[in-house]
């Protein structure tokens, strides 16, 4: 788990989890901070973000734990 990976989780949420807002305010790409948002899951073993398509709705309950 890299700090760069819990940041983008923290400008998702405040970011109302649009991935392009999030990515705006990290000063990065849209998809670097998706990279971060998969490579954290991928670490943890567990899904952090309620997905619907493509569409971010939400934390899991694994995911408000990992941003608390």
């Amino acid at each position: 788990m890299e700090l760069r990976q819990l940041r983008s989780l923290v400008a998702l949420v405040e970011a109302d989890y649009s991935v392009s807002r999030a990515a705006a305010q990290l000063h990065l790409v849209q998809p670097a901070v998706s990279q971060h948002l998969r490579q954290l899951e991928d670490e943890l073993g567990a899904r952090l973000l309620v997905r619907h398509g493509r569409r971010i709705l939400g934390l899991t309950v694994v995911g408000e734990q990992v941003l608390g």
